[in-house]
């Protein structure tokens, strides 16, 4: 892959839709660069993707390396009264569940570049907002270009997300960030992995900023809403992207999707 060229499969507006039971292998990701970040089957939990290795940060941020097998999950409260159970709602369809402990490592949402940072400064952050003026220094005439970048160092406060799987087929996402489980971490080393997508591309992806961040000994993570680094300074990479590539699912239930933009719900679950 051409480096700071961006790969995206499928569309964040069919995400907020609850298209999440299909989509790529974690081989076909590892072929797409060395960073990245999204969801996996049935949003459960987010992905990060960094330096050849995919990880799931999973709810209460935990953080399992993705495989092409199966991967283990944490029930639904009402699943785990009752191994076995097909997950129900009325007017719902249940899904087929062969094993309720585990989910089959599809990928029905990702954004990956081959990462070679064009500029990489050594910063503070005194909170989330500072990232944005950051990136806006180091850019500051490619308001309507994609960029990515990868910040590293110690983190003196960081409030992350994850979410904990759909309970239903198509269950949107805007609902599942209601019961998302958020983690705080104080003076800890690691990775922010992001992609700012610029604010008329809102529903292709997250405009502005959207990142993911993995601990120095890959044991915790999960998707940033607050940061800072003010004690020390961290390093901040990034790269001005102006080529895209888009693979959309080729599924019924891709197919099937409204896909209108809900600008007030991917703020309000994306942070």
């Amino acid at each position: 892959m051409e480096p700071n060229h961006i790969y995206q499969y499928s569309l964040l507006n069919a995400l907020m839709d609850g298209v999440s039971e299909t989509g790529i292998t974690v081989s076909e990701l590892l072929t797409k660069g060395n960073q990245g970040l999204g969801t996996f089957a049935r949003m459960n939990g987010e992905l990060l993707f960094l330096d050849g290795k995919v990880y799931q940060l999973q709810a209460e941020g935990n953080v399992r390396e993705a495989g092409e097998g199966d991967q283990r999950v944490a029930l639904p409260l009402f699943l785990s009264e009752s191994l076995g159970r097909k997950p129900t709602v009325p007017g719902r369809s249940p899904w087929h569940i062969r094993d309720p402990w585990l989910t089959p490592s599809q990928i029905p949402f990702a954004v990956s570049t081959n990462f070679v940072p064009q500029q990489t400064r050594k910063v503070t952050l005194p909170f989330k907002a500072a990232l944005d003026s950051t990136l806006q220094t180091f850019a500051p005439h490619a308001k309507n270009l994609f960029l990515t970048y990868r910040i590293t160092g110690l983190f003196t406060h960081l409030k992350c997300r994850t979410v904990r799987g759909q309970t239903y087929a198509h269950q949107p996402l805007s609902e599942l960030g209601a019961s998302q489980s958020v983690e705080e971490y104080h003076d800890i080393q690691g990775t922010i992995i992001g992609f700012r997508t610029p604010a008329n591309w809102q529903g292709f992806g997250v405009a502005g900023g959207h990142a993911h961040f993995i601990d120095e000994g890959r044991g915790v993570g999960g998707h940033v809403l607050e940061l800072s680094a003010e004690g020390e300074e961290v390093e901040v990479g990034m790269a001005v992207v102006r080529d895209v590539h888009v693979e959309l699912p080729g599924s019924e239930e891709f197919n099937e999707a409204e896909l209108s933009t809900d600008d007030e719900g991917v703020k309000k679950v994306e942070g």
